[in-house]
């Protein structure tokens, strides 16, 4: 038996399992929650199919057809994808799509190594070549495979070389030529790839329900009269420029909102809201000298902007960004450039938020947190005990840590949940806090008791007049009683820190 066959399939395989865990973990938002179905599912599909085996022998005889098959799947993944994506808006659970796929990736599978067992006496030399294919797929996923871009060529190489272990096993004549011509047929549709990506992504934004089959036609339509969005994927987000048409009644496509990851992060039209409360609120409290400031995230340089229009000197700007395509979206564009005018001087460290301050030996007068909703694991620990006490080991005696309320502040029990516990958690960590923010809300934190401070008005002419009235105290709206709140740790996140919108 040829060493590379077993290598080939389980690499496809595996590689196809990564893909089908990352893009359902992605939607879904529930990272941890999905890995473990689908790995729960996969094994227990090729379980059942060694059972089958196991009791219908003569199955393994059907090797070629069902590696055909398997051809056509990993061919057709991004279209399959597709489908899941738009059967969620069918309220079809993803549970459900997720489960069909995974449970026919993982039973048809499941008959290879069965297969190369029976035609290779070497049990250690078959189970090496199988386990040494999964190694080579986990380690090109991680690196390469992982990104969205690459996505469409490694189903096309998947299909390709399963195809090709077929001829090599002994596919007939006939058959060879009208499935390569039929696989042919299916990677041509590759082409139409990206309009398809771009109907989905649309369809998503536009959070169209489909109750009814008129409904497609319904969904078809809109996401034709929308205007085009601009998508780009970086090895730690996406990232999505949607004109204000496309969320609000009013046509003007002059303005815009930025997304990562599906969520909203600024709006063009109010980011100034946004970027000078989050700028002035602590040089409220702050003493009047040149200022160490500390900036994690806010790689759109709005806050960058903003200190470089502060009206007491600052000593030393460090922005801390682990994408660098957002700062180069800042300073090139599309779209963020939009925002500014001028160079600005800072000193700029790419690098993960949590990772840096845990290397870091300096202090620091003001840290402003401008992160992403905490959808998943990852971002859940820069709203974890462990982070914010990294951040009061950086603060300086007078120091404090402003950043963004990262829920909105309507009744849902969800949101509350997930208010108290970064409440509870920043209070773990030993700090007083105070809540700001009429539409966008802020969270200042203090190790020590908060000064007197200064009036918004000492700022008035850095402020736009349209930004003042966000400059209220919401302490007394969100004093909860965090008395057995859970505290969430990187150690022991929680799950229910995770909500819908």
């Amino acid at each position: 038996m040829n060493a590379f066959l077993p290598v080939i399939t389980s690499f496809n395989t595996f590689l196809a399992y990564s893909y089908l865990c990352k893009f359902f973990a992605f939607l879904t938002e529930k990272d941890l929650i999905v890995q473990i179905y689908i790995s729960t599912l996969f094994i227990m599909a090729i379980g059942v199919s060694s059972l089958i085996l196991e009791r219908k022998p003569q199955l393994k005889k059907r090797f070629i057809p069902i590696q055909i098959f398997l051809s056509f799947f990993y061919i057709s993944l991004p279209f399959l994808l597709f489908s899941s994506e738009i059967s969620l808006l069918a309220s079809i659970p993803w549970w459900i799509s997720s489960g069909i796929l995974v449970f026919v990736l993982g039973s048809l599978s499941g008959i290879e190594l069965p297969f190369y067992l029976d035609r290779d006496p070497r049990q250690e030399r078959v189970l090496f070549l199988n386990y040494s294919g999964t190694l080579i797929a986990s380690l090109i996923f991680v690196s390469i495979a992982y990104q969205s871009t690459s996505f469409q060529y490694f189903c096309l190489f998947m299909g390709i070389s399963n195809l090709l272990v077929c001829s090599f096993i002994g596919l007939k004549k006939k058959l060879k030529v009208a499935v390569y011509f039929l696989a042919f047929f299916v990677a041509l549709a590759h082409l139409y790839l990206p309009q398809v990506n771009n109907f989905s992504r649309k369809a998503s934004f536009l959070n169209f329900r489909i109750e009814s089959i008129n409904d497609f036609k319904n969904l078809y339509f809109a996401v034709k009269s929308t205007p085009p969005i601009f998508h780009m994927e970086t090895p730690y987000q996406k990232i999505d420029f949607l004109p204000k048409s496309f969320y609000s009644s009013e046509n003007d496509d002059k303005e815009w909102g930025l997304f990562l990851n599906r969520r909203v992060q600024i709006y063009s039209d109010t980011e100034e809201i946004y970027h000078q409360t989050m700028t002035f609120l602590p040089l409220m409290y702050l003493p009047k000298r040149p200022l160490k400031v500390l900036i994690l995230g806010g790689g759109d340089l709005g806050l960058v902007r903003e200190f470089s229009r502060v009206p007491q000197p600052i000593a030393e700007l460090t922005l801390v960004e682990l994408d660098p395509a957002m700062v180069k979206l800042a300073k090139e564009g599309p779209f963020l450039n939009q925002l500014h005018n001028t160079e600005y001087k800072y000193d700029l460290i790419q690098d993960d938020a949590f990772s840096f301050l845990l290397e870091n030996k300096q202090t620091y007068d003001l840290i402003l947190a401008d992160f992403p909703f905490p959808i998943n694991f990852d971002l859940m620990k820069l709203y974890s005990q462990e982070f914010y006490l990294l951040a009061k080991k950086s603060l300086s005696e007078e120091g404090m840590l402003v950043f963004d309320y990262p829920f909105f502040t309507h009744n849902s029990r969800a949101h509350k949940e997930g208010q108290k516990i970064i409440l509870k958690t920043l209070q773990s960590a030993g700090f007083n806090y105070q809540i700001w923010g009429q539409y966008e809300t802020f969270v200042i934190a203090s190790p020590k008791s908060f000064p007197r401070r200064r009036s918004i008005q000492t700022f008035s002419n850095q402020i736009q007049s349209s930004v003042i009235s966000n400059f209220v105290n919401r302490t007394s709206q969100f004093s909860y009683t965090l008395s057995g709140v859970k505290i969430n740790s990187i150690f022991k996140p929680i799950r229910e820190f995770h909500i819908d919108d």
